[in-house]
């Protein structure tokens, strides 16, 4: 099993040995960690090195993503942030750009919107899938996405939560949809991933580590659950797959 988006660089170093461990008893082989600026992508990078394989027992393998998530732009891309960023998407162990979007939370819409095209254009100027963020800016995501012509090469929205109506709209755009813990508790996600083909669907955590706190109620060990949730939605499923 693999968990597409966990914020690993958040966790100290025991606790993120501890997780790893936890993780890979229960059944997880490999673990997304995508930077949300230049630090945190740094820190994913590192780990992508550290943890480049799984060992028996251990520890699952870590893969790097790297990007500006929007809630965390201050100011408008610039030529050196885009230039360290172009740096480490070719370091070992870094798979996608990520996480980059739009968060109706964050700073202005058109500073979202600039640093958003960039860090698409990145991704295909590299030749790298997507990790996307889309909180509360559905039309202007969606037009981004179909513009830059980002499913080309490959994209995951994460976290996703919306309905059928949503799901058909990705997939149409030729996105895959990553799920996280409400596909436990919500019927509506349940229903949606029911219909889904598996091939565009993927499993998610988004674990992360509040500084001064406990890890989040929900880490990369608690995927298989999820899986289980995912299977036994399924078994139920009249097979009319979205599309």
């Amino acid at each position: 099993v693999i968990d597409s988006h966990a914020h690993l660089d958040a966790f100290p170093e025991a606790g993120l040995m501890r997780l790893l461990v936890r993780a890979r008893r229960g059944g997880v082989g490999a673990i997304l960690a995508p930077g949300v600026d230049l630090a945190t992508s740094q820190r994913c990078v590192a780990l992508a090195q550290r943890f480049s394989r799984s060992r028996q027992g251990e520890n699952p393998r870590v893969l790097a993503a790297v990007g500006v998530h929007p809630a965390f732009l201050s100011a408008p891309l610039d030529g050196a942030t885009l230039t360290v960023l172009r740096s480490l998407v070719s370091a070992p162990g870094v798979v996608a750009v990520g996480e980059v979007g739009l968060d109706a939370g964050g700073p202005s819409p058109s500073l979202q919107v600039e640093a958003f095209r960039l860090l698409l254009r990145l991704a295909r100027e590299v030749d790298l899938p997507v990790v996307l963020h889309g909180e509360g800016e559905t039309e202007a995501f969606l037009s981004i996405v179909e513009q830059e012509g980002v499913a080309r090469r490959g994209a995951v929205l994460h976290y996703f939560t919306g309905d059928a109506r949503l799901a058909r709209r990705c997939l149409k755009l030729g996105l895959h949809l990553s799920v996280g813990r409400p596909l436990v508790r919500r019927p509506r996600l349940q229903r949606v991933v029911r219909e889904l083909h598996l091939d565009r669907l993927l499993l998610e955590t988004d674990a992360y580590q509040m500084q001064g706190r406990e890890p989040t109620q929900v880490e990369p060990k608690e995927l298989p659950r999820m899986a289980q949730r995912v299977a036994q939605a399924r078994r139920a499923s009249r097979r009319r797959w979205l599309a």
